[in-house]
């Protein structure tokens, strides 16, 4: 979840950097990280963003610029906040700059109910405690390794357990520790009873 968000950050850091050159190219004052306005001579533009946005078509520009104007609207704590985040990200190996990238187009193609729910589920993610968050990366991890049988078996016994009663629950639940704690015994082999 946390990736999820470093590439929504990610998404944001670019457009900083196209919309400063976005800024130089209709002539503006691009602003600096203190967001005094500094000449158009003395700011330092990355030149390959400037580059990009020369080789934009016009409805691409058209929605940096509308970025561009939400940015330059931003309050000056959120503006320093973004620009703080797009230096982590530029330290970041590039390996994981591009799974960060892959990750925000993933979220960004996905329907507003599907991004909704998207986003409810992350604030619960945010609010487990890491040893919570620890196990549910484990069962991923686990679940991710299986097979399309074991993911078929797997989601058979969900929706059993989906359709349970809360009391069968807890009983299969405490059946479940019981076993757990006190493993069946093995029958020795070789020895029959008489």
């Amino acid at each position: 979840m946390k990736r999820i968000m470093i590439n929504f950050v990610f998404v944001l850091c670019l457009i900083a950097g196209l919309g400063q050159g976005l800024a130089l190219a209709q002539g503006e004052e691009p602003l600096a990280e203190d967001s005094q306005p500094v000449e158009p001579a003395k700011a330092k533009v990355d030149q390959a963003s400037f580059e990009k946005w020369k080789n934009l078509n016009p409805e691409e520009r058209e929605k940096l610029k509308k970025r561009y104007g939400l940015l330059k609207n931003m309050p000056v704590q959120e503006r320093q906040a973004l620009n703080e985040n797009l230096k982590r990200f530029k330290n970041l190996p590039q390996e994981k700059q591009e799974r960060l990238r892959r990750n925000w187009h993933r979220i960004n193609n996905l329907s507003t109910e599907e991004r909704q729910e998207f986003l409810k589920n992350h604030k619960k993610w945010q609010g487990l405690p890491p040893d919570k968050r620890e196990i549910l990366r484990h069962r991923y991890d686990k679940f991710s390794g299986m097979g399309p049988e074991e993911h078929q078996d797997f989601s058979k016994k969900q929706k059993r357990w989906q359709g349970m009663a809360e009391e069968e629950k807890r009983k299969l639940h405490k059946d479940y520790k019981m076993k757990r704690e006190f493993p069946r015994r093995q029958p020795r082999q070789g020895k029959g009873r008489r």
